[in-house]
């Protein structure tokens, strides 16, 4: 075998390595771009998936309906003088319920965008000493219908139309003592991706705004049958 010889197989077996070595390449980084998307769907609740276990101690302790071991878990974060939310609690909130009744679990997180509604904060710690009550949708339905007068003092009248014990929904009000119940439930809607209210997590899926109850009815039909696969 000639000079000639010996260096053209030395390029033939140089190319046949270099195009080997990229083949590996290539299946090696299209592995993991699909590990990493894998993970990414795990992270972000599988697409659907329950995120029941993950509730804070907030949540399990916040106003709710429906039984809790339902399959689909809803958690609103509202403002009680965000217009969009006083909406979603008129038009949509009853459409749900009478569409789903026992199979979702419906949560009230608090979520006061105080930059913006001076009275925001107040008005979520009113509504759980409502809760302590045992009225809190009430009291919900009755600051929604009165977004334009949410001072201390209109939060004491409505407790009044409401049927609490005056006096100890004042104390409780005025001692600030659900203050960090308040504070937990907005840490836990910013870790979620809450950036604005309402928003809702539905088996762990961020939906944001005040939808329509057909877009709300098209995510809540995917999870229930996601459930009960």
């Amino acid at each position: 075998m000639d000079d000639q010889e010996v260096r053209t197989g030395a390029r033939r077996y140089l190319l046949t390595a270099a195009v080997s070595a990229g083949v590996l390449l290539f299946a090696l980084a299209f592995f993991m771009a699909g590990f990493a998307a894998h993970a990414l769907l795990e992270d972000a609740g599988g697409g659907g998936g329950s995120d029941k276990e993950t509730l804070s101690s907030a949540a399990k302790d916040d106003p709710a309906w429906g039984p809790k071991d339902a399959a689909v878990t809803i958690e609103e974060f509202s403002d009680f003088q965000c217009p969009y939310c006083a909406r979603f609690a008129s038009e949509t909130l009853p459409k749900i319920r009478e569409a789903y009744g026992d199979k979702v679990r419906f949560i009230y997180r608090d979520f006061p965008i105080t930059r913006t509604h001076q009275f925001a904060q107040k008005a979520a710690e009113a509504a759980q000493c409502a809760h302590e009550q045992g009225q809190f949708w009430k009291y919900h339905d009755l600051l929604f219908a009165n977004q334009n007068a949410l001072a201390l003092s209109d939060l004491k009248r409505y407790a009044g139309q409401v049927g609490l014990d005056s006096g100890k929904f004042n104390d409780c009000l005025d001692s600030g003592k659900n203050a960090q119940e308040v504070t937990l439930d907005l840490q836990d809607g910013n870790q979620a991706g809450v950036t604005g209210t309402p928003a809702f997590l539905i088996n762990g899926l961020l939906v944001t705004g005040a939808q329509p109850f057909e877009q709300f009815k098209a995510v809540i039909d995917q999870a229930l049958a996601a459930a009960n696969q």
